[in-house]
């Protein structure tokens, strides 16, 4: 299957399908953020993506799974690869937690 509009790398529409699918499959709110690294000036950015659901009280959210990194990587992936990466870590993040919630019922 190729993956979106250069077909040859992951690019900006592939994560954003798959975070759609993950907030679909799910039935949470799925967010990422890029955020300068510290020590500011290395050039570093930290990657996190986290999953979460809103409560029945207004403008609070319940956190389910988050996982976070730094880019770039030593694998030498593109941001948008790396980001792509850490939501698949996400999707496997989010099943454990389900997991362990069943499990404290």
């Amino acid at each position: 299957m190729p993956m979106g509009k250069s077909m040859m790398a992951i690019d900006g529409m592939d994560l954003s399908h798959l975070m759609a699918g993950l907030e679909g499959i799910h039935e949470l709110r799925v967010e990422l953020t890029v955020s300068v690294a510290m020590p500011a000036g290395n050039g570093a950015l930290d990657i996190t993506v986290s999953a979460w659901k809103p409560t029945v009280a207004a403008h609070q959210t319940e956190e389910v799974a988050k996982v976070a990194g730094t880019w770039p990587d030593q694998e030498g992936r593109t941001l948008t690869a790396y980001a792509f990466a850490l939501c698949y870590e996400l999707d496997r993040a989010i099943g454990k937690a389900y997991a362990q919630q069943e499990l404290s019922k």
